[in-house]
């Protein structure tokens, strides 16, 4: 049996600390933004490693931070930013159709995690992105090249 630390996160998505236990912030000391370890939706902890209580256990650096809470499934405040940002990075865009850019805003949220979806996604977005103005695609790329899974990131980013 075991249980998972709790990782403290900012709004901006830099992880401050692998386990709150040994110490936390109010905010973060990368950018001052908010930090966060619990979801502001449902209150639940924010889970970093894993660890079993009969082992000795020398935590790892969180290296993958969720996108997603484990309990409730909304959005942690890091990863709205980025759907946010690229639907108004998306709307500076004014040669691009309203069609382009539903198929590129809809498919992002499949390219933060791995689902079934994402090949579907991974296409999608690698097709009409071809459409866009070479200011967005480098814009969005900044924006989501550390955050897609490492399959789409292959495909869109070869």
């Amino acid at each position: 049996m075991g249980n998972f630390l709790t990782v403290q996160i900012c709004e901006n998505g830099h992880i401050i600390t692998s386990d709150i236990e040994k110490f936390s912030y109010s905010f973060c000391p990368q950018c001052g933004s908010k930090a966060f370890d619990k979801c502001p939706s449902c209150g639940k902890p924010i889970h970093g490693s894993y660890y079993e209580y009969d082992i000795l256990f020398v935590p790892e650096p969180l290296d993958q931070k969720p996108f997603y809470c484990y309990h409730c499934g909304k959005p942690y405040p890091w990863t709205q930013k980025i759907l946010d940002s690229a639907i108004e990075l998306l709307s500076l865009d004014e040669d691009l159709d309203s069609d382009t850019k539903s198929i590129i805003k809809n498919a992002i949220p499949n390219l933060l995690v791995e689902t079934p979806e994402t090949p579907i996604a991974t296409a999608k977005y690698r097709s009409a992105i071809g459409k866009a103005g070479q200011i967005l695609k480098d814009s969005l790329y900044q924006l989501l090249v550390d955050c897609i899974t490492e399959s789409a990131k292959k495909v869109i980013y070869p």
